[in-house]
């Protein structure tokens, strides 16, 4: 008896088909960000500048803040809540993963606010402590999400760090910001007390819980299977919000690096921003084992750890630290550099699976 042909798969939508591409290619097309924004810097300026008429206002509806909101709304609309409800089983666990989400940077904030001096002058290198530090307060990355899917490790450890760091920061930001401020000494102390100054928890509630709360009501609404319908649109929204934020924000700061050829700078830059990724992924590991978390539950840790809502902390930057190109450099290499630490968890974890 003849067998039927199996169906030939079926073709993926036009939008999911570019939703991998973005993903797949995410690190390059930052890169490319930049490299447009030191060469092509004038619609970058232009974009950075709309609303900074209100800048008085920290709840001024400004470019950058609107491009967090956009990506904390899509983010939060691909959260299945549903699946958060394990996490309250291990408490300690979690205390321990929170702990480790925000207690590196303070060490890593407080060894460069001691190196870095040696190598730039006093402002760049308080402007660098500067940048780190806002980094280094921001909550988990929405993206450790994509790459704990991609290396088969637990979503619900990594939805969870996401969303409850999220929950948190209105208030854990300012106070660890604070806290990072005692960590320096000199012109990098001041210039932390001037980050705090700027920051209230109003910034927070409005652009940051506002748009997660936005986020979670319109998934509860509509309801998951529309939500994933449209899915690959989210991802391709996120990613131009996040690459136009990239852009803008690199349109005021790269310039000026490059026109004063600051050249130990930018290199300086690099090498701080990337130990801040590698501080939160290398003890990751070993804490979640200590915690008693399973393999995929480690691996979850490892990108949660070590990555940081750098778009948030750009669009907070763009609002508050336009004066200081180097705190805003520094935030653009620590998002460049954690997506090259999570590409080597990945091909870690893939090896250490065969």
């Amino acid at each position: 008896m003849p067998t039927r042909d199996a169906a030939p798969p079926t073709p993926p939508h036009r939008a999911e088909a570019t939703a991998r591409w973005v993903r797949r290619w995410l690190v390059g097309l930052l890169a490319a960000s930049y490299v447009l924004a030191a060469a092509a810097p004038a619609a970058g300026v232009w974009m950075a500048g709309l609303g900074a008429d209100a800048a008085g206002d920290p709840t001024a509806m400004r470019f950058s803040l609107v491009m967090v909101g956009v990506l904390l709304v899509c983010g939060a609309m691909a959260v299945d809540v549903v699946k958060l409800r394990e996490l309250p089983e291990r408490p300690l666990s979690l205390l321990i993963a929170l702990a480790g989400v925000w207690g590196p940077p303070l060490v890593v904030v407080g060894l460069w606010g001691v190196l870095a001096p040696a190598w730039l002058t006093a402002g760049d290198a308080a402007a660098l402590a500067v940048g780190l530090a806002l980094a280094g307060a921001m909550p988990v990355a929405n993206s450790a999400v994509a790459w704990t899917h991609q290396s088969g490790g637990s979503l619900v450890w990594a939805l969870g760090l996401v969303v409850l760091s999220i929950c948190l920061c209105p208030w854990v930001t300012p106070a660890l910001l604070r806290l990072m401020g005692l960590t320096l000494t000199g012109s990098s102390a001041a210039a932390a007390d001037l980050l705090v100054s700027r920051f209230t928890g109003a910034i927070f509630l409005v652009w940051v819980l506002g748009p997660t709360l936005l986020g979670f009501a319109i998934r509860a609404v509509a309801g998951a299977r529309r939500v994933a319908a449209i899915t690959p649109w989210l991802t391709i929204v996120s990613a131009v919000s996040l690459l136009l934020l990239n852009y803008a924000n690199a349109a005021t700061a790269l310039p000026k690096v490059f026109a004063e050829s600051h050249w130990a700078l930018l290199a300086t830059t690099v090498i701080a921003a990337a130990t801040l990724p590698l501080a939160g992924a290398l003890p990751a590991w070993p804490a979640s084992a200590l915690a008693g978390v399973s393999r995929r539950g480690r691996i979850a840790w490892a990108y949660s750890l070590g990555m940081k809502n750098t778009g948030l902390a750009l669009g907070l930057a763009g609002a508050t630290l336009g004066d200081q190109p180097v705190a805003v450099l520094a935030i653009l290499a620590v998002t460049l550099t954690q997506h090259m630490v999570a590409g080597g968890v990945h091909a870690w974890v893939a090896r250490s699976a065969e």
